[in-house]
């Protein structure tokens, strides 16, 4: 059975790699998210400047937490700490509504559906292949955008690392737990959304909608109203693990072939 699910894997992640529509936004929004904007927001940085007032909340509470030496020190952690982290949560949930879209749509379209489901997989094991073969992907890709971060946190705000070491215990919870826990609820949803529409960009307009409940926690996050500190991330990760389970389970037992092939 393992043979079989690594097969469909294979397949899926060759696909994702020979079709650039898909492969290319996984480049280019991240390298904008975690290249292009933290070199912005660094290079702007200045103790003659005072930060956006739309920080304004968040500097506020984080006064009570930190002693800055700096303007500077104070905008690089409000960047560093407490505004990009919400971006490594974005970049796995778009790069997911990009490549499990292609999942049971992209089959549709390319007439290989029915020729998917001939195959000596069940249902539920065709269904755990393709979660695995687009995890796969788009975890590596937020892993690797990390290090691209971490490059440019080491190299450009040495102020920052006087306060504390990076990455740090918030990242690593970040991205070791938080971030993969979100994108297999991304990617679930997605895929199942895949499987009852017809075409590729159906799905993947419908498995966009995930990112929307984290824009709303980078405004409240910026705002001073949450901040997403490790035992708010832990607690986070818990609930978004709660749901994988419950949305696996149901999506996994409500799947047949007549839906498939409607």
């Amino acid at each position: 059975m393992k043979n079989r699910i690594w097969a469909i894997i294979h397949k899926d992640i060759r696909e994702i790699l020979s079709r650039p529509k898909i492969w290319l936004p996984m480049i280019l929004v991240p390298f904008i998210l975690t290249v292009v904007q933290p070199l912005a927001f660094f290079l702007n940085v200045s103790d003659k400047k005072p930060m956006d007032s739309d920080f304004a909340g968040l500097a506020r509470t984080l006064a009570t937490q930190y002693v800055f030496q700096s303007e500077v020190q104070k905008q690089l952690v409000i960047l560093i700490d407490y505004f990009f982290p919400v971006f490594f949560l974005m970049i796995p949930l778009l790069i997911s509504s990009i490549i499990a879209a292609n999942s049971f749509a992209g089959e549709k379209e390319r007439k290989t559906l029915e020729t998917l489901l001939y195959s000596p997989l069940s249902l539920k094991e065709l269904f755990f292949a393709k979660i695995l073969g687009t995890f796969i992907p788009a975890y590596f890709v937020t892993c690797i955008s990390f290090l691209g971060f971490c490059g440019i946190v080491r190299y450009f705000a040495a102020s920052y690392l006087v306060l504390a070491g990076f990455p740090n215990a918030r990242w690593l919870v970040l991205i070791g737990i938080l971030c993969p826990a979100l994108v297999i609820l991304a990617l679930t949803f997605t895929i199942w959304i895949s499987a009852k529409c017809s075409t590729y960009q159906e799905a993947q307009q419908m498995g966009g909608l995930t990112v929307i409940p984290v824009v709303g926690l980078m405004m409240a996050q910026i705002s001073g109203m949450f901040i997403m500190e490790i035992p708010q991330m832990l607690g986070l990760a818990t609930i978004v693990a709660i749901l994988d389970y419950i949305l696996i389970s149901l999506a996994a037992r409500m799947f047949s072939y007549e839906e498939l092939l409607r």
